[in-house]
This record gives structure tokens, sequence and C-alpha cells, in this order.
């Protein structure tokens, strides 16, 4: 799953191969659309299956709100230097049209967890809280594993009245956190299945905090 916005960045998610229900990676750029054409050649892949963040390169054909077809490629990924490169296909999903919950942003308690290209998945909770605006709230989130503990806080804010995607702003505040400077990222908050999913790189791109958590 994914999203691709007006501002022409692209969030895409993928699942783990052979194991759809296991988070692999997230593809992650800038990209340049029209006249049915799609180019990106300077995005990221943070993976999240000990590969790291990876160089990508996205071409392909679109068609408006119908579908996507095209070709991934990683430079040079393999030890013997060899480029890799895979298909990427996506379908248009009504949902990204959907009104945002209560007309705002979503509130609760998230438990699920953070995973990042450079460091194992581990436990995390992320809680929001809608501020008076309605289109924003301040959020925090508590990660810890055995050895440390670390707190960030920050924003989800309503990227588009219309649709369910969000901005993510993220910094730490507290604890021994094991995460760079963040830029600001992007979520999208599923109604059905009541997952929020959060990527937040890193600002050189050297790595990145992914969360999935449920209501």
């Amino acid at each position: 799953m994914g999203w691709s916005l007006p501002d022409g960045t692209y969030w895409w998610l993928y699942s783990k191969p052979g194991v759809p229900a296991v988070l692999g990676g997230v593809f992650q750029g800038s990209f340049v659309a029209m006249n049915g054409n799609f180019s990106s050649p300077a995005g990221h892949d943070f993976n999240l299956e000990l590969l790291g963040v990876r160089p990508l390169l996205v071409a392909g054909s679109y068609a408006e709100k119908a579908s996507f077809g095209g070709t991934g490629t990683i430079p040079a990924a393999t030890v013997d230097g060899v480029a890799t490169s895979f298909p990427i296909t996506l379908g248009y999903d009504v949902r990204y049209e959907s009104q945002p919950l209560n007309g705002g942003v979503p509130e609760g308690d998230f438990k699920g967890a953070v995973a990042s290209p450079l460091r194992s998945t581990v436990a995390a909770v992320l809680k929001s809280k809608e501020s008076e605006k309605s289109k924003s709230a301040s959020v925090t989130l508590d990660v810890s594993t055995a050895s440390e503990e670390c707190r960030l806080e920050g924003s989800l804010t309503a990227s588009n009245a219309s649709l369910l995607i969000y901005t993510v702003v993220l910094a730490p505040v507290s604890g021994v956190c094991p995460f760079p400077m963040l830029r600001p990222g992007s979520a999208y908050f599923d109604r059905d299945t009541r997952k929020l999913h959060v990527v937040v790189p890193g600002f050189a791109n050297t790595d990145a905090l992914v969360f999935v958590g449920s209501l």
C-alpha cells in the first residue's frame, strides 16, 4: 500500500516477499508525473530486512485514479555491483478521497511497533490528541526495548481536508533515542482496519522511523 501526494512525493510501503502481512520496507522519493508518465530518479528504499537504505530509481506509466505500472531499480545493490530491477504495480483506492475521521485527525492510543533500516523492530505506542483546530493533533511516541527507552513528540496535521493523509513531525525529547534528526514525514490512517502508518525519514536519508499501530 502507499500514497502519492500533490506535492510530488510518494510513500509506498511494501511487504516482505512471500509474507504479505509483514512490512518489508518503504519506497520514498520525489516524482514528476505528466501525460501518463511517471519518473523518480532519486528515491530511496528504506529496507527493513537488514539491507539498509538504498538508492532507488522508478519509471513507469499511470492512468489517473486507476493504476500504475513501472519498474524500480536499485543501482549496484549487490556485492558484485549488479543493479537489481523489479516490477511495481499499484491500483487506485477510493478511500484516498475519504473524508477524515470526524472531520479531523485520528485520536487515541495506537499500539504497534517501530521499525528502521538500521535496527531491530521494537514495540511502541503512539498517542494522538486532537487540537482545537481539528486538523492537527499533538502526538507522543514511546519506543522501548530491554536496554533503552525513548520518547518523541510532535504533531500530526491533515495535509488536505479531503484525504486521510497527514504530515508528521517528530523529535526526541527524552531517553536514549537511536533515531537521527528527522525531517517531516507522512502518515495514512486506514479507517477500515483502524491502523495508522507513519514514515519519518532522517534529514540525510540515512535512516527512517517507520511506525504501524492500531487503535
